[in-house]
């Protein structure tokens, strides 16, 4: 049995309903984790190396075969870099000794780390200057030129960072 002091203390305790709190933060939890891994799933460009795992086991292999080629790069644009507009650039390739690679089947991919959905691969022509070919980068950011060279069955890779 309540007193009518006991009641009355109990009418005027104003608190947390922690029953109700608790329902709440958790909520709140839930629905965020779930906002979360909707965004992670519409968002994932399966920017994944094909064979990596191969890539990863024969690197030191391909470091070394390249170290042999010994084939030198040199990537020059014309203009500076700027985003949506047509950029004309030069890639000169040497031998091991410094002369010019002439013969070779050059193709040039630009590359965005973030995103796949701005790649565009050029296949570049050959002239007195070197291996040239004309460049578009649509947005700011960090890119990669990734430059895949290939004579008399010999073949090398070489990533460029451009930061515009």
């Amino acid at each position: 049995m309540m007193t009518e002091v006991m009641k009355k203390d109990m009418k005027e305790k104003k608190g947390i309903n922690w029953p109700m709190a608790i329902v709440i933060f958790f909520s709140v939890v839930f629905v965020m984790n779930a906002y979360l891994i909707y965004t992670a799933y519409t968002n994932f460009d399966g920017l994944v190396d094909d064979n990596y795992y191969q890539k990863g086991l024969f690197y030191d292999a391909n470091r070394d075969a390249a170290k042999q080629i010994g084939w030198g790069f040199e990537l020059k644009f014309k203009d500076t870099l700027a985003t949506n507009r047509d950029i004309p650039f030069v890639l000169k390739l040497s031998e091991k000794t410094g002369v010019p690679l002439t013969g070779a089947t050059v193709v040039a991919t630009l590359r965005r780390l973030a995103t796949d959905k701005y790649d565009d691969v050029y296949q570049l022509t050959e002239t007195e200057a070197g291996y040239t070919g004309v460049m578009s980068i649509p947005m700011r950011g960090t890119w990669e030129v990734y430059v895949e060279a290939e004579k008399d069955g010999a073949r090398l890779t070489k990533r460029i960072k451009l930061k515009i």
